[in-house]
């Protein structure tokens, strides 16, 4: 038999290079996302709510949403200012929709996705139609998704994850298990 003995130490132990071979090592992990469900789940029920043809999307550090209204046939689509304001009071049943916080999915991407509705909703611009709104609307998601996923996606990022799950690593920056 034979005794080996390894000196593990935390992230914040480790030199730089150490450091930059831990932060690979979670990379190599593969990890998802944690509210990739969440982005789908919100844009599909603000897709359903608006009657919006979400066609081929995708989510990510590259997102594409490209949307049309189901129904082309609509009055509003075209209304414009005030006039669309009054429509969307009296007909959209936006009160039970904007009073709520995040009421897709309860998460902060409902809140990134209805947030240029209810920009217009307080302060109506004149020459802003639905479909400027809405087009804002997929435009604010995609945004927000973009730097979500950047986010998780940086040296600082995974420098917390690494140091609240407490992983342990060698000298080299090798995880140790």
């Amino acid at each position: 038999m034979r005794e080996v003995t390894v000196t593990v130490f935390q992230y914040n132990e480790l030199d730089n290079e150490a450091q930059q071979a831990a932060r690979e090592w979670y990379r190599s992990l593969g990890c998802e996302v944690d509210w990739s469900g969440e982005y789908v789940e919100t844009l599909q029920l603000f897709g359903e709510r608006f009657r919006l043809n979400l066609g081929r999307w995708q989510l990510g550090s590259h997102c594409n949403v490209p949307w049309r209204f189901e129904s082309a046939s609509e009055d509003y689509h075209d209304l414009r200012g005030v006039r669309l304001w009054r429509y969307c009071r009296n007909n959209m049943l936006l009160d039970r929709l904007l009073d709520k916080d995040c009421p897709f999915t309860g998460v902060c991407f409902d809140e990134d996705i209805l947030s240029p509705l209810r920009e217009f909703m307080k302060r109506p611009a004149q020459d802003v139609t639905w479909r400027d709104i809405i087009g804002d609307c997929v435009d604010s998601f995609c945004s927000a998704v973009q730097s979500d996923v950047e986010y998780r996606e940086s040296d600082e990022y995974i420098a917390e994850t690494i140091v609240c799950n407490e992983y342990e690593f060698t000298r080299e920056g090798k995880r140790y298990v």
